[in-house]
């Protein structure tokens, strides 16, 4: 299996990769027909993951449910080390 690209999901939607950004940080400002677009092209998992909070996992699982897709929840963590920002995926 290949790592797929924010650009590679871009492309296949028609979209820019900052709009596939904002669908996948469950930006609230995303439209209902942006999400449907990940549904329509089947995609195999959506993952979410949130700067330092947890908070919207239920409603994600719930319109992947509805969507029949694949969830994948996790959380990005805003830290640092040596003086540097970083940020660390948990799933």
């Amino acid at each position: 299996m290949r790592n797929v690209k924010m650009a590679d999901i871009a492309n296949a939607c028609g979209v820019s990769i900052k709009s596939v950004s904002r669908v996948l940080n469950n930006n609230p400002n995303v439209s209902p027909q942006m999400r449907e677009k990940a549904h329509d092209k089947q995609l195999d998992l959506i993952a979410l993951t949130d700067h330092n909070t947890i908070d919207g996992i239920n409603e994600f699982k719930q319109a992947c449910i509805k969507y029949r897709q694949n969830a994948l929840a996790g959380i990005e963590v805003s830290t640092s080390y040596q003086g540097q920002e970083i940020h660390l995926l948990g799933y």
